[in-house]
């Protein structure tokens, strides 16, 4: 049984990883839940889910789960949202937005637990330092991001991604850059013959 940990379980991301667990209890146990102020679905989520651990950006959110569940361990702001990506778990499933999600992810990091990131803002404004940080601690890392999700399953099931160089080697290199394109169906209407010769000042042009 794999033990989990989702911050920002109250988000979209968050309670589509809690369906999948609740359809396989057997395979998952989550350990740690965080929220920012959503107290409605994390109290139902801690009802259903039976978590060690929660944490909630509110002050006031935070009291009233722990008068609602006196013996759950209740963390709140910044810092207890953190405190509970340090939980040692098997997976820690990143889905907090924003540049918010860095530094919880950095502790679950630096904790020795395999990321599931669901965030590409972090990679943006501080893949560097996260990328070191995940290389660092030598532990893996797993887009949910829909863009880097599906790009990575293509390169898995192509043979498109190199083996790792050694067992140190915690990452997989590509035989080539790849470069995605920003949201927003640039290419949505394009004829599939035209897909192919497109670029990526293309891909800019036609974002709206």
């Amino acid at each position: 049984m794999k033990a989990i940990t989702i911050l920002g379980s109250t988000g979209s991301i968050g309670r589509n990883v809690l369906e999948v667990v609740s359809q396989f209890p057997e395979k998952f146990k989550v350990v740690g839940l965080t929220s920012n102020r959503r107290v409605d679905i994390l109290t139902e989520q801690i009802r259903k889910f039976n978590p060690q651990i929660v944490a909630i950006g509110g002050k006031e959110e935070a009291e009233y789960l722990k008068k609602t569940f006196p013996s759950l361990k209740i963390e709140a702001g910044e810092e207890g949202i953190e405190k509970v990506a340090r939980q040692q778990v098997d997976l820690v499933v990143v889905s907090i937005v924003g540049m918010a999600g860095l530094k919880p992810a950095l502790s679950a990091i630096k904790a020795g637990n395999d990321i599931a990131l669901a965030n590409k803002e972090i990679l943006v404004a501080g893949g560097e330092t996260f990328m070191n940080e995940i290389r660092k601690a030598g532990i893996n890392l797993f887009p949910l991001d829909s863009e880097h999700c599906a790009i990575f399953q293509i390169l898995e099931n192509t043979g498109k991604i190199l083996p790792k160089r050694s067992k140190e080697d915690n990452y997989y290199r590509l035989w080539r850059p790849i470069l995605p394109f920003k949201p927003g169906r640039a290419f949505h209407n394009y004829p599939k013959r035209c897909i192919k010769a497109s670029c990526m000042e293309n891909g800019e042009q036609n974002h709206h």
